[in-house]
């Protein structure tokens, strides 16, 4: 309702064209379908890019995804796991197959932390959200006409839904608290969720190291903290 509204005042105040067809065909994906060349992007001086790319595609969707998964309420602990398991492997097939056709990267939103909110369960929100994009195709026209600053009032409701986890960290432990705060205030700070990330991981390991509890401190998340230092220093 809020981008109907604010695409309509766009119009009204002339900050947006209406487009002169609604209905088009949609374009040919035989030019990017399927053009891939792995083996020339396989070079030492690309290497530092793909690694970029696969950093924060790997932590944009974990962060969304596990922000998504705490707003489902599960009916027990089992299928909690079960259903995290199910998230992962949806995310990284639709990533895959979103390359091969040729797309920007096929992944999670945080937008979907509202259809859950409004009840969405079963998967069928999701199935029907799709089918509406297919059917986005047909109306390209119209749906480029929409400004960006439209999505804006929904994203500020999205972002509150995500927000609200902060209510689970324990802000009386500054070697919880301080890793915490990093990762919140840099991702808006850089524009990147995947460097708010890297910084939170590495200030929590340094704390710890310092702290001397080094049992804090597993094998991954040693992993995670070498792969974070990584992708800022690229």
């Amino acid at each position: 309702i809020s981008i109907a509204i604010v695409s309509l005042l766009g119009v009204i105040f002339g900050e947006v064209s209406l487009p002169s067809m609604i209905l088009s065909s949609p374009p040919s994906i035989a030019p990017v379908a399927m053009k891939l060349n792995i083996i020339n992007v396989l070079r030492p001086s690309l290497l530092g890019a793909i690694f970029s790319f696969m950093f924060i595609d790997l932590f944009d969707s974990l962060s969304v995804l596990l922000s998504c998964y705490k707003e489902i309420p599960f009916r027990n602990e089992e299928e909690r796991k079960k259903g995290l398991g199910r998230m992962l492997y949806a995310d990284v097939i639709s990533t895959m197959i979103g390359s091969l056709l040729g797309t920007s990267t096929v992944t999670t939103y945080g937008e979907s932390v509202a259809g859950i909110t409004a009840g969405a369960r079963t998967g069928l929100a999701s199935i029907v959200t799709g089918l509406l994009f297919l059917l986005s195709l047909f109306v390209s026209p119209l749906v480029e006409s929409v400004p960006v600053f439209a999505v804006a009032p929904s994203l500020v409701i999205v972002g509150i839904f995500m927000f609200r986890k902060v209510s689970y960290l324990n802000f009386k432990d500054m070697k919880e608290a301080i890793p915490a705060f990093m990762t919140i205030i840099l991702m808006p700070m850089t524009h990147s969720i995947a460097i708010g990330l890297s910084f939170g991981f590495i200030s929590y390991i340094v704390i710890n190291v310092v702290c001397k509890e080094y049992d804090k401190i597993s094998k991954t998340l040693w992993i995670i903290g070498i792969l974070s230092f990584v992708n800022i220093i690229l």
